[in-house]
């Protein structure tokens, strides 16, 4: 929750930081061109003392239950293996929760969607035992076949995102991701 309400905060402070650069805008006119008919042309003339800037916003439905927020950039790469901008990792954040969130000291060991962990094989094998009630949000449940597709992403030959590092060296991952093998040796689902 405390998670939610900073992005939540930083979203309005950045929108803050917008409407105070729209003031030191001279005299202008706000269009768009070509924009299509369903839209609306905003005329804007800021003259120095006069606080009134337009708000298109205000004209929408249920606007006064509406934030707008301006950004510099969204892709809109909403998956956490494949997000470029920073503003898509927040949303991402928003949107998917991690097994384990680091803690104060860097150290994995806040639980999120896992109960627990389990360390064997001299440390080098870790079994994730995931949180029973957890549900997407069209109310089917989220399993170990949810991790391991998630490692398979990152695995897969096509991928080129920045998380490969998480998975390349791990048992198997040669093999899995030149297609020598059909199963990633190094993510295996014990059960549910």
């Amino acid at each position: 929750m405390r998670k939610h309400m900073s992005v939540l905060l930083s979203l309005v402070l950045v929108a803050t930081m917008f409407a105070g650069c729209a003031k030191k805008t001279n005299e202008n006119t706000a269009t768009t061109a070509g924009a299509e008919a369903s839209q609306k042309e905003v005329a804007t003339k800021v003259v120095p003392g006069d606080e009134t800037i337009p708000n298109a916003a205000k004209e929408r439905s249920n606007a006064a239950n509406t934030i707008v927020v301006g950004m510099s950039e969204v892709k809109g790469d909403f998956l956490p293996v494949y997000y470029s901008t920073s503003t898509d990792g927040q949303i991402c954040g928003l949107i998917f929760d991690a097994l384990y969130m680091n803690d104060a000291k860097g150290e994995y060991s806040i639980p999120r969607l896992a109960e627990s962990y389990e360390l064997t094989n001299e440390n080098l094998t870790y079994t994730f035992k995931l949180k029973k009630d957890v549900k997407w949000s069209d109310g089917k449940p989220f399993t170990a076949k949810d991790v391991e597709n998630t490692y398979l992403i990152m695995a897969d030959k096509a991928y080129d995102g920045r998380y490969v590092t998480v998975v390349d060296k791990l048992a198997g991952y040669e093999d899995y991701r030149d297609g020598k093998a059909d199963k990633f040796a190094g993510v295996t689902v014990v059960d549910d």
